[in-house]
């Protein structure tokens, strides 16, 4: 269909010289240009993923081959005007001699395009896959828009001029439409919430943050500035320096995609047209077909990226000094007074300062109100069972005080185990009628909550660590004491004690009579059983006494007293002991329930002391 159009403006006689000059599209241009962007678009592709990585020198050569590509097409446009203006002057003239130069032509184009490529070479490894799907899409799009353009400039431009006329318009139309591409796309895009432009730019993603260019980097740090302070102002546009970090990320990008229009259109240009750049102009608005170029023309072209490698390595080498020797860069300088970072340093690890403080705030509130709801649950819990022990302790003493207890307790004298039958007695006894299970399920769910509260400090801290920063970001450093995080800590403290103390846990829960055991462990070392087996020595005294008044009887009545002096000596005995215990009862009673309750009430208060020291504090 283009070719018809064309052809109602070309005759058929003069068809092949319009094709020629760039005003028909065929089916060999067209291939021609989607081979060419296709491999552009290739390489832009892996310059994104090897240029992080790669030394200096090459990341300069990568830099300025897509920088001389750019140049080329304004290049082109430029000489076309020169070639325009040419016919102005007289063909020997010193304003046609002057009209020749094009040195300031080829650097100023080399330079914008090597901005252009730099900030395209720090942006694109952030590009998602649709980010390259819209990219990509710019190859038939470019296409698209050069056949359109180039059919509504015709009947305005001579042939000659035509594709310098469509190169002023195709790029700067793709651009635009890219641009509005890429900003559909962030809307389509889920919104990230800040709290503040340190944490925006702290969550840039940095490529080059480990690149063998230290250049690169540190440029790096411009963009991720640009980026977190956008990315902050479009939720808080409040922040006085948002609105000029998002003019500038609009130009920037802008430039960016005009940029790769650029070098689509010089894809669009055919090996004719691009020759141009380097003839004389004389040549070129004579249609000459046989043209030499301008040899110190080629030789300028080639020194220009040549010359940009060789300063590309020098500076960085000039940064990476500057770095080694401990001075802030430019760059350095700019950017940590912008984000005015605050850390905190612990064990050589970095932190944010606000995240941190804020978590520990946050753990200390949350652990005072476990402690306090673990205090108001478990103090009536831990009375309770505490009050039924003491209650049980007469029933103990009536039991110690029976005689079949005392037998008992004679058996195990003579086995040698009197103070471990004692202590069973006394945790059978003192357990008895004891059920705890409500106190020790209410301690392990606490225990689980201080446990967990915990757990989230140490996931807190861990997320609030930089890792990959230098040091020369941070403003501020604090060192953190291990107090802070000590304290922030320390309600749960109590529970985690109390756990440890009745060895409860989700799962292992508690064993039976573990009180009571911890009780008779007291009493131990009060000697208190010592003193009850040194009793139980003196009933073996009292049945000595027995034994003989029944013997003394035997020596008088012969074989009948001899048995009326066992049942004697045995009555006395029995006498003996009942007597002995009434009289031990009557003394001992209450100094041995006195030593248990204390025991006990010791018991008691060590365990309600881990949930009073903050009662005590407010």
């Amino acid at each position: 269909m283009a070719d018809a159009m064309a052809s109602s403006v070309c005759d058929s006689g003069v068809g092949q010289s319009c094709k020629m000059m760039g005003v028909m599209p065929d089916r060999r241009w067209l291939l021609s240009y989607l081979v060419k962007a296709t491999i552009l678009m290739g390489f832009l592709y892996l310059t994104s993923l090897v240029l992080p990585c790669a030394p200096p020198i090459a990341a300069a050569a990568i830099l300025a081959i897509l920088s001389i590509i750019g140049a080329t097409s304004a290049v082109y446009g430029w000489v076309m005007r020169k070639t325009l203006k040419q016919s102005e002057y007289a063909k020997e003239g010193n304003l046609a001699k002057l009209n020749e130069g094009r040195v300031i032509c080829f650097a100023v184009c080399f330079v914008v395009s090597a901005a252009s490529m730099v900030g395209l070479a720090l942006e694109s490894p952030k590009w998602s896959m649709l980010d390259w799907t819209i990219v990509v899409l710019a190859i038939p799009l470019y296409g698209l828009v050069w056949i359109l353009v180039r059919m509504r400039l015709r009947r305005e431009y001579a042939p000659l001029f035509l594709p310098a006329g469509v190169l002023k318009v195709a790029p700067l139309i793709v651009a635009v439409l890219l641009f509005v591409a890429f900003g559909l796309a962030s809307v389509l895009t889920p919104p990230i919430s800040y709290e503040s432009a340190q944490e925006a730019f702290l969550a840039v993603n940095r490529a080059y943050s480990q690149s063998p260019s230290t250049l690169l980097e540190e440029v790096e740090y411009l963009g991720s500035l640009k980026d977190g302070l956008v990315g902050y102002g479009l939720s808080e546009f409040g922040r006085a320096a948002s609105p000029f970090y998002l003019v500038f990320h609009i130009a920037l990008y802008g430039f960016i995609f005009f940029g790769v229009a650029n070098m689509l259109g010089v894809c669009a240009l055919d090996t004719r047209e691009l020759r141009r750049v380097f003839e004389p102009l004389q040549r070129i608005a004579d249609q000459a077909t046989q043209t030499r170029p301008i040899v110190r023309f080629a030789v300028l072209a080639a020194a220009m990226p040549l010359c940009f490698m060789g300063l590309f390595v020098v500076v960085d080498k000039q940064v990476s000094r500057a770095i080694e020797s401990g001075e802030l860069t430019p760059i350095q300088q700019f950017v940590r007074d912008q984000m005015a970072l605050s850390v905190f340093v612990l064990d050589g690890e970095y932190y944010e300062y606000q995240a941190v403080q804020e978590l520990v705030d946050q753990t200390i509130d949350d652990a005072e109100a476990l402690r306090r709801e673990a205090r108001e649950t478990l103090v009536p819990l831990i009375n309770a069972s505490f009050d039924m022990r003491i209650a049980n302790v007469d029933s103990y003493l009536d039991w110690y005080y029976s005689l079949p207890a005392d037998y008992e307790r004679l058996g195990s004298i003579v086995t040698g185990a009197a103070e471990s039958y004692l202590e069973e007695q006394l945790t059978a006894r003192i357990e008895e009628g004891v059920d705890d299970s409500e106190l020790f399920a209410q301690l392990s769910h606490f225990t689980d909550e201080a446990d967990s509260l915990r757990r989230s400090f140490s996931e807190g801290m861990a997320n609030s660590r930089f890792e990959g920063l230098p040091s020369w970001l941070f403003k501020s450093v604090t060192v953190l004491s291990d107090s802070v995080i000590g304290q922030s800590l320390a309600p749960t403290q109590s529970l985690m004690t109390a756990s440890e103390r009745f060895a409860v846990s989700g799962t292992a829960g508690v064993g039976a009579g573990l009180i009571a055991k911890k009780v008779a462990q007291r009493a131990v070392g009060k000697k208190f059983f010592q003193e009850l087996v040194t009793r139980v020595g003196k009933v073996i005294g009292g049945r000595a006494i027995g034994s003989a008044a029944g013997g003394a009887l035997g020596s008088i009545g012969g074989p009948a007293g001899a048995a009326l002096g066992l049942a004697v000596g045995a009555g006395v005995g029995v006498g003996v002991d009942a007597l002995l215990l009434n009289i031990d009862e009557l003394h001992n009673r209450d100094a041995y329930r006195a030593e248990l309750v204390d025991a006990i009430e010791q018991e008691r208060a060590e365990m309600l002391a881990l949930f009073e020291e903050s009662a005590e504090a407010e």
